[in-house]
């Protein structure tokens, strides 16, 4: 909030020693009643408009703001980016119990990778971590305005869902999941009970696993049929 000069389209503010008409007001002659008494106008400025979306400018002096919408694409991209950010700094967080496992589950000299000693659960979040993300991007990348683009990056994960005769100013009883589009939130995991399960197993020695031809050839993608007709064994029907 601000006063404004009419006048001369310069702002005074409460608090704020001024001058105006040679006279020196002091901070506690700055006030409502003095500048009211001056002929200043009173402006109440408006909320600001999100810089993400838009380059801003302001206020003016009718408390409003210039604000010049950001190019879509370009935002878009950006949050995309975000969500890729986010998801690949989750997976960090737990790429080392992988690469504990795969260290110890080796056949000769062959780097064979078996998930023996992964943490139940583990798996699921990863898959999940990756289903969030992508379920993310959709949501942005799918976004055909600014204005809808706004509305789903700020939209609720959960709605509030109200029991008929329930007073509104209570809270709600329960809640759903939004229907509309939104952002998904990620899971989360406790990593702290993965890094202490993986400390104990490094002190086990490595378990190595001996894998059939069979299960050698399906790691790869192939069978002995396939193999077979590669090496010229078998020839192709």
């Amino acid at each position: 909030m601000f006063y404004l000069d009419p006048a001369t389209g310069k702002r005074y503010y409460l608090g704020r020693a001024f001058s105006y008409g040679g006279i020196n007001y002091t901070t506690a002659g700055a006030t409502d009643a003095t500048f009211r008494s001056l002929g200043f106008l009173q402006v109440i400025v408006k909320p600001r408009p999100d810089d993400t979306y838009y380059i801003v400018s302001g206020p003016n002096n009718d408390g409003s703001w210039n604000a010049t919408p950001r190019d879509l694409q370009q935002l878009k991209d950006g949050f995309v980016a975000e969500q890729v950010r986010t998801a690949q700094g989750l997976l960090l967080d737990t790429d080392w119990v992988y690469a504990r496992d795969y260290e110890s589950t080796t056949t000769g000299h062959e780097k064979l990778f078996v998930t023996n000693n992964v943490p139940d659960g583990l798996y699921a979040y990863r898959q999940e971590v990756r289903e969030v993300a992508l379920s993310n991007i959709t949501v942005i990348s799918t976004a055909s305005t600014l204005d809808e683009l706004i509305e789903r990056m700020e939209a609720p994960a959960e709605i509030d869902v109200m029991v008929p005769g329930q007073d509104p100013n209570q809270p709600a009883a329960s809640s759903m999941p939004n229907p509309a589009p939104h952002l998904r939130p990620y899971p989360t995991i406790e990593t702290k009970d993965l890094e202490q399960d993986q400390v104990a197993s490094l002190l086990l020695p490595s378990k190595r696993r001996v894998l059939t031809p069979e299960e050698k050839l399906n790691l790869i993608g192939l069978t002995v049929d396939e193999l077979q007709t590669l090496l010229g064994i078998k020839a192709k029907p």
